[in-house]
């Protein structure tokens, strides 16, 4: 009988852990799934989003960043190649739509491969960003992108600047390959603000 009482025992304690691991995992994935909706408070992103992946807090943030950039490139471009009627400002466009839906889908195979949940929608932040940008035409339209994407574009100059630093070795080559690229994007940025007499002061990024 005493050993009855204690075989029921161990299995009433290991259903009990096994629950209460079972219910906080389903905690984590449920978190893992949810939208956020600020691109400032960065740390709260990556607890929610990758909570159980084992890479640098600083290289989470680096793919959610990332992604959430070449999102808000990606419907920028879209907006103004569709819209603006300067042929200079349209094919820039359509480069960054074209560099913007690589890296992003490149970044989406890397966070899968991570274990991450890489957002797909705009955060409040970009979504504030697109609707100044819809409600705007013509030479507005193109001065306002190209402030947007050349500020963009400077941020991107530092933060993959940074991630080649890093010591995932896909976060680190997908750095790597990008940069050059980013840079150039900036460099015809700021020749064609020169061009519409855009400028950028005071962003860390003055164009003129």
């Amino acid at each position: 009988m005493r050993k009855n009482n204690l075989l029921l025992n161990t299995i009433v304690i290991i259903i009990a852990t096994v629950s209460c691991q079972n219910q906080n995992r389903n905690n984590r994935d449920q978190a893992a799934t949810s939208v956020t909706d600020t691109t400032t408070d960065t740390t709260k992103r990556a607890q929610i989003y990758t909570s159980d992946v084992d890479l640098q807090g600083n290289e989470k943030l680096f793919i959610l960043e990332a992604i959430n950039g070449a999102l808000f490139d990606i419907e920028t471009a879209a907006i103004v190649e569709r819209e603006t009627k300067d042929p200079l400002v349209k094919s820039f466009a359509k480069k960054m739509f074209t560099a913007s839906t690589k890296a992003n889908n490149d970044l989406a195979s890397i966070a899968k491969g991570k274990g991450i949940n890489p957002p797909t929608v705009q955060s409040e932040e970009n979504r504030t960003q697109l609707l100044v940008l819809k409600t705007v035409s013509g030479k507005l339209l193109d001065k306002t992108y190209i402030k947007l994407v050349s500020t963009s574009l400077a941020h991107y100059d530092m933060l993959f600047g940074k991630a080649v630093t890093f010591k995932n070795k896909d976060i680190k080559t997908f750095a790597i390959n990008a940069l050059s690229e980013i840079q150039q994007r900036h460099k015809e940025a700021t020749a064609i603000a020169k061009k519409l007499n855009v400028s950028n002061q005071n962003n860390g990024n003055d164009l003129l």
